[in-house]
């Protein structure tokens, strides 16, 4: 769970390896170069409203409960 489900490796971000401190700093670098940031950041801007939006978070609290309660 976690960062790696959130982000798009490379497409709306950027998962580093687990536990590795180069691949972490490669991520940095790549992300304080790359002259397509804001086209790397407009994509993570818009999978977060899309997914992890108040509302989208209310929309899947509702249908779990109403699965819960078998008004499904």
């Amino acid at each position: 769970g976690g960062i790696p489900e959130m982000i798009d490796h490379l497409h709306n971000g950027y998962v580093a390896q687990y536990k590795s401190a180069e691949d972490f700093a490669e991520g940095i670098y790549q992300t304080l170069t790359d002259p397509q940031y804001s086209v790397l950041s407009d994509q993570a801007c818009r999978k977060a409203v899309a997914n992890y939006s108040e509302r989208n978070i209310a929309k899947k609290y509702i249908e779990i409960y109403n699965k819960a309660t078998g008004h499904a």
